[in-house]
């Protein structure tokens, strides 16, 4: 029998996303005040997931790494509310991954990322890929870990797309 393959699996990092407008980017030594605070989850994989699963055509699920913190639950509701099918590793003692961000009305911006949890994810992590028909990474998690994913994806025939970003 014919096994069918209609899954997308995106592994890859999930972050919290604090982001500060404020009026330019603060220069180094420079304290500059903000306006406006926004939480958004984001992350590079977080983020193909959820377009993953609202362009539909294939059901979207998620390799993700996620401290044991306040931080988890936001980006796990976020990710099950946009209809990705979530497969969590927990780390313990780890933050989930964050990022800082300042945005100036100019547009420009300043991000620090402390990647946290994702920093963590290995390729032993990854649930059965059967049914995958699409495994999508990105350079947010540990080289190794993405290359070894690659691998065990085509092996098993399964179509890697990587973006590349940052």
């Amino acid at each position: 029998m014919k096994q069918t393959r209609d899954a997308i699996l995106v592994a890859g990092s999930a972050n919290l996303d604090f982001v500060v407008r404020a009026a330019h980017v603060p220069r180094p030594g420079e304290t500059v005040l903000g306006r406006d605070l926004a939480m958004i989850p984001g992350g590079k994989g977080a983020n193909q997931a959820v377009a993953s699963a609202r362009a539909g055509g294939a059901k979207t699920r998620m390799l993700v790494a996620l401290g044991e913190d306040a931080f988890a639950p936001v980006l796990e509701s976020s990710l099950r509310d946009a209809g990705v099918r979530l497969h969590v590793v927990r780390i313990a003692n780890q933050a989930t991954g964050v990022a800082l961000i300042c945005l100036a009305d100019n547009a420009e911006n300043a991000i620090t990322v402390a990647p946290g949890a994702n920093s963590m994810l290995r390729a032993a992590d990854a649930p059965d890929l059967a049914g995958v028909s699409y495994l999508l990474l990105q350079l947010e998690t540990p080289l190794d870990t993405v290359l070894e994913l690659a691998r065990m994806a085509r092996v098993q025939g399964i179509k890697v797309v990587l973006n590349a970003a940052p």
